[in-house]
């Protein structure tokens, strides 16, 4: 131990080339918490669902987008609950720093029953995250999901376990962002171990150019098929492309009304 002591005091001595910051008890001060990624590098906007039209003509077009972005939707709510609510919560607190990680810690009550311990562990590549849920009773520091955010904040990846009955691989979160957040991309992919989706996913893209400044492009393991679907959350408007669906390879066009229409040439 007093070997140990003495070398902590020589690196606190040579300054910061090699410890960056030391206290007068020469320990290491661990400087400032990693800032948690947004919300939307977890959850993500499925906002042509829920997107209002006028008329009630012919909308098979708008109709088979919702369905198969709502497809994604109902599984990912289902499953998504109390991560995406442990991690919205996540922001009202202040972390502290637990020297035996060594890392940042957030701990919390939210829901009914349930406790959350998020971990963040500062690297000189990335910031690797854990969070640890507990609900009374129940189960006890289930890991439910984990992942990593590049320093600069502007990339990352989420690992979701299913759930602790089924304490699998279950989805990967990839996402980008900008800096203001005015282009941004957030990937779901199946990674279930010995199912028929894993390798199935939804990517969603935010543009700030074009006349359609929103995208999903959904791959089906199953079927080998990718449905492509773009459009406006502003007016509304739309297109989607699907093989399967359509048996073509031409896009299919939708009004600020969510009316049919020949796509413009």
């Amino acid at each position: 131990m007093k070997k140990i002591a003495a070398l902590i005091f020589l690196l606190c001595l040579s300054g910061p080339i090699l410890l960056t910051n030391c206290n007068s008890d020469n320990e290491v001060d661990p400087g400032v918490a990693p800032e948690i990624p947004p919300i939307a590098t977890m959850v993500m906007d499925f906002g042509i669902i829920t997107a209002d039209g006028g008329r009630t003509a012919t909308q098979n077009n708008w109709a088979f987008s919702v369905l198969t972005v709502g497809f994604w939707n109902a599984a990912i709510t289902l499953t998504f609950v109390v991560p995406v609510l442990s991690f919205a919560e996540s922001f009202n607190h202040t972390p502290t720093f637990d020297p035996d990680i060594p890392g940042w810690v957030w701990e919390y009550d939210f829901g009914v029953n349930y406790h959350a311990r998020l971990q963040a562990v500062i690297t000189s590549e990335a910031v690797e995250w854990n969070m640890f849920i507990t609900q009374d009773g129940v189960f006890e520091d289930f890991n439910w999901y984990s992942g990593t955010s590049a320093l600069d904040g502007l990339s990352g990846q989420w690992i979701l376990n299913k759930d602790p009955e089924e304490p699998q691989p279950f989805i990967q979160v990839d996402w980008n962002r900008s800096f203001t957040g005015d282009v941004a991309d957030i990937q779901y992919l199946n990674i279930t171990p010995d199912s028929d989706d894993n390798g199935s996913y939804i990517l969603f893209e935010i543009a700030d150019f074009g006349d359609f400044n929103r995208s999903y492009d959904i791959y089906s393991k199953p079927h080998d098929n990718t449905t492509e679907i773009e459009w406006n959350n502003v007016n509304v408007n739309g297109r989607v492309k699907d093989l399967r669906h359509f048996g073509d390879e031409e896009f299919h066009c939708w009004d600020e009304m969510m009316d049919d229409i020949d796509c413009p040439t």
